[in-house]
């Protein structure tokens, strides 16, 4: 772990990073827009949630598929050796409070003209289960190491037989599964002297799994 962040403040040192301490939006909104530290018209913001991404024709990417594993005929069900499965697999992807953004961007370029806008990059990440749901979730994988965060995010779940039968009809009727996706960003803070400090920042984003977009998907109906 030491030379993970070793490596992410040699990262900072090279290369212009966000000043972290910094927040450029107005006060009072949901907006975090960072400066650069090299670059006075470069500037990053971050998302307020990631849900699941869509082909533009409105059809989320999302999949979901049974198996089972051990004795699944008639007497090892009865005996309990037969263990129902559900591979979940969807993209995700950051999403903004657009207005908002669109507002504090637009205050930037009142003072910066040349502004120019892009997402945070993150060096690592890692999702986070409520307690509540980690008992239907045998196993996951929806932790890129490395990207920006407007990059969509392949993330799979492994429902148990708990979460195929309490999981599945909660997404199906529309409602929205809650967790948590941390990014870990490389930047600097600034000092009352005006210097600069290298700094490794989680910044945790909600999860809506679910939604509208689930409702009645074939997937689900199989169910």
């Amino acid at each position: 772990m030491k030379l993970f962040i070793l490596l992410l403040l040699t990262i900072a040192e090279a290369y212009a990073v966000p000043v972290l301490n910094r927040n450029m939006a107005a006060d009072g909104t949901v907006v975090t827009i960072w400066p650069d530290h090299l670059d006075s018209n470069h500037f990053y913001f971050a998302p307020n949630l990631m849900r699941i991404a869509n082909d533009g024709r409105g059809t989320p990417k999302f999949h979901l598929t049974q198996y089972a594993l051990g004795n699944c005929g008639r007497i090892g069900r009865r005996l309990g050796k037969c263990h129902e499965k559900a591979m979940l697999t969807s993209l995700l992807i950051a999403d903004f409070e657009k207005e908002q953004l669109r507002e504090a961007q637009a205050g930037i370029k009142k003072i910066r003209p040349q502004a120019r806008f892009s997402a945070i990059p993150f060096l690592a990440s890692k999702v986070e289960f409520d307690t509540s749901l980690k008992e239907f979730i045998d196993d996951h994988n929806c932790s890129p190491k490395a990207g920006q965060a407007a990059d969509e995010v392949p993330c799979s779940m492994t429902l148990n037989s708990q979460g195929i039968y309490v999981l599945v009809p909660f997404l199906n009727a529309g409602s929205v599964l809650p967790f948590k996706f941390i990014y870990k960003i490389a930047g600097v803070i600034e000092g009352p002297d005006g210097k600069f400090q290298n700094q490794v920042l989680d910044y945790g984003l909600t999860v809506n799994l679910g939604g509208e977009l689930l409702v009645k998907h074939p997937d689900l109906r199989l169910f």
